[in-house]
């Protein structure tokens, strides 16, 4: 489980934003919906050059986990902007993030072998710790 802060985010994006360049655009991946806390959302792996994309807005600020199972996978937790804020690999993933009431949030999920592409996968977002 990886635990980061927006906090050092922000500070590590204001020093260093003439070098940071968005990874998430729209035209890069699949925007599938949104998800809601607690409840687990299904999906297909995208491949190696797309991401399959999630919008969360918490309603509270804390910590929260995003949790995926199925596949072999890369995913990362990107900021409005398309600013990468956390990663994690494997079959199961879990980020825990300390996200802010009223920001949205994205979550994206690509295979990171090709035989991998197309598979079934599940996302959940919790406060609770898996």
């Amino acid at each position: 489980t990886l635990l980061a802060s927006s906090a050092a985010s922000d500070v590590y994006k204001r020093q260093n934003t003439k070098s940071l360049t968005p990874v998430y655009t729209k035209g890069s991946s699949t925007v599938k919906g949104s998800v809601t806390l607690n409840e687990e959302v299904e999906f297909e792996l995208a491949d190696g050059c797309m991401y399959t994309v999630y919008s969360f807005s918490p309603s509270s600020t804390g910590t929260y986990y995003f949790t995926i199972n199925g596949g072999y996978k890369y995913s990362v937790l990107f900021d409005s902007d398309g600013y990468r804020l956390a990663t994690d690999s494997g079959s199961e993933v879990e980020i825990a993030y300390e996200c802010k009431r009223g920001k949205t949030y994205y979550i994206g999920t690509q295979a990171i072998y090709s035989t991998d592409a197309g598979k079934s996968c599940t996302l959940k977002v919790s406060t609770t710790a898996p």
